[in-house]
């Protein structure tokens, strides 16, 4: 079964919109990872520095 040239396209703009999606999700936890790590470390400082990103 061929698809359409519209098909393609649109299953393209989709691929795209959910890698762009996963990237904003991995970097809001990237972003609450680091600050979970520096808010511990600002109340036990002798465990090591933050995480970077």
């Amino acid at each position: 079964m061929e698809l359409a040239k519209g098909d393609i396209s649109e299953a393209v703009r989709s691929l795209k919109d959910a890698a762009y999606k996963i990237r904003e999700a991995v970097r809001e936890m990237e972003e609450n990872i680091n600050n979970i790590q520096c808010r511990y470390l600002k109340k036990y400082p002798k465990f090591g520095k933050p995480l970077k990103n």
